[in-house]
């Protein structure tokens, strides 16, 4: 080996001698070693696709892919439902007691229970972010934009974060906190695009590997988004653009996430007119509400 020249010696001078270097390299903290890559891309290989997953080209395959997808819809849908249910009654109720009160007592008696209540609501949404699910903390776009591009992101997707995410989501909003249902919703749908994986059904196995769990994580995500604002098209084209480069995605893929979200968009819509005691329509599709009218 030839030694450097001149020129290249004294840019590994300037180099080992900057203060970038000495600040930033070897970083002091660990903080990177508690996150770790998810194999995502080892099935892309040739070699793998003729010999491992050829097999999964089959009809019955096929179907059990889309019935993955069907359930996952299912879930979003049901789990939309829960978190504006939580959020309905919950403001209801506060503002009946509050209007109770107001009415028995005095405006500023009115106010002090209507805040206390308000307060309570955040603080126990907040403990159970801190103490249950430490998951559920922010909305989780950012960190699943992170998981989609293959960092494993610890306690993200797990069921106890579900949990968390649903009741603490419909606290949070029932508190009148500066919060909203669209990013925790996708959050809410990719855990349940996973956990439709590990349904007790046999055929479900060989479809755990990372790259499906992000398949049907993205499709979740994206039914979440399309029960709350009732736009299939629209998530599905959103999740597109958080998953850029989107290197993972196909035309098939992009049928079977329009179809998950399709079928979470009206499942909202028909648990939300049984509750209202209407007949089953497409108008009440949708989280997002500006408000209602008596004809």
């Amino acid at each position: 080996m030839h030694d450097l020249n001149y020129k290249q010696k004294d840019s590994l001078e300037v180099m080992n001698n900057s203060p970038l270097k000495q600040k930033h390299f070897p970083r002091s903290d660990k903080n990177y070693q508690k996150f770790s890559g998810l194999d995502l891309q080892a099935t892309t290989a040739k070699i793998w696709d003729s010999v491992l997953i050829a097999h999964q080209k089959t009809t019955q395959e096929k179907l059990y892919s889309w019935f993955a997808y069907l359930i996952t819809g299912l879930g979003c849908g049901l789990a939309a439902f829960i978190v504006d249910f939580i959020v309905e009654e919950l403001v209801m109720r506060k503002w009946e007691l509050s209007q109770h009160v107001m009415h028995n007592s005095s405006l500023h008696s009115g106010m002090l229970v209507f805040v206390t209540l308000s307060v309570l609501f955040g603080t126990t949404s907040a403990a159970l972010c801190v103490y249950l699910g430490p998951g559920a903390i922010a909305s989780g776009l950012a960190e699943l934009m992170a998981y989609m591009n293959g960092v494993n992101y610890p306690n993200f997707l797990t069921y106890s974060t579900l949990f968390v995410k649903i009741f603490a989501l419909g606290l949070s909003v029932a508190a009148g906190l500066c919060v909203g249902k669209e990013g925790p919703l996708a959050h809410i749908g990719a855990i349940i695009g996973i956990a439709t994986l590990y349904l007790p059904i046999n055929f479900f196995k060989k479809f755990r590997t990372e790259s499906t769990k992000r398949e049907l994580a993205c499709a979740g995500a994206a039914a979440g988004v399309s029960a709350a604002f009732a736009a299939p098209i629209g998530g599905t084209l959103f999740m597109y653009e958080t998953t850029r480069p989107s290197t993972f995605w196909s035309f098939e893929l992009t049928w079977k996430i329009f179809f998950c979200s399709s079928i979470s968009t009206f499942v909202l819509n028909i648990f939300s007119c049984i509750k209202q005691g209407e007949d089953i329509s497409i108008t009440n599709a949708g989280l997002i509400k500006f408000g209602s009218y008596d004809s």
